[in-house]
């Protein structure tokens, strides 16, 4: 058996840029949206759906 089965694995790649500018925007919008849900106390999907998609399809689609 070569090594632990449950020890990470990693991998050094070159990504494009687009993919960078994707992953930082996702994190943005992914972020806006954890704090959005704790400071108005949603407890669903449906009310955050609601409540969030329109502001985070404006600020997705200025960045």
């Amino acid at each position: 058996m070569l090594g632990d089965p449950l020890s990470p694995l990693s991998m050094r790649v070159s990504p494009k840029p687009g993919a960078i500018d994707l992953l930082k925007r996702y994190r943005i919008a992914f972020n806006y949206v954890i704090n959005k849900i704790r400071s108005l106390d949603l407890k669903t999907i449906k009310d955050a759906h609601r409540k969030l998609y329109r502001k985070l399809r404006e600020v997705w689609d200025a960045l």
